[in-house]
């Protein structure tokens, strides 16, 4: 009798992740303590960015907005973009300089960084059945201060 048959340590193995084993994780860590303090340029915009405080409305053409108050305009969420300029460090991790934008009017610039990894993954597939790989995956700054 066999303890663990091929399918059983699939399944164990499901997701699993071996960044804590990378040097490079942790110097990712450790940058995003070190993360610049955003660089606003209109305070306006950069608060209602968030979006925390106000109720999301339609308009007759079913565009979602927010009304602000405080500028007397409906901010379109369509409106909001971001472009961002990344540049990989030496260590793999990816710092992103992020230029928020809204209605093409430059509100803000923050800096994060990613460190790209690697999980084994086991999933269904429509044609083989089961299937086995790898999975690339991404984890930044922001998902660390959610933990």
């Amino acid at each position: 009798m066999e303890l663990f048959n091929y399918r059983d340590i699939f399944w164990l193995l499901n997701g699993i992740s071996l960044r804590f084993l990378n040097p490079a994780y942790y110097v990712f860590k450790y940058q995003c303590t070190q993360l610049p303090q955003p660089k606003i340029y209109n305070q306006d915009y950069w608060e209602l960015s968030f979006f925390q405080n106000y109720p999301l409305e339609y308009d007759e053409n079913k565009q979602r907005f927010y009304y602000s108050a405080k500028l007397d305009k409906k901010l379109y969420v369509i409106g909001w973009n971001n472009k961002i300029a990344s540049q990989t460090t030496k260590w793999g991790v990816t710092k992103k300089e992020v230029d928020r934008y809204y209605d093409n009017i430059l509100y803000a610039t923050t800096t994060t960084y990613a460190y790209p990894y690697h999980t084994l993954g086991l999933g269904w597939g429509s044609r083989n059945g089961f299937e086995f790989g790898f999975k690339e995956k991404e984890i930044t700054c922001y998902d660390l201060d959610q933990k």
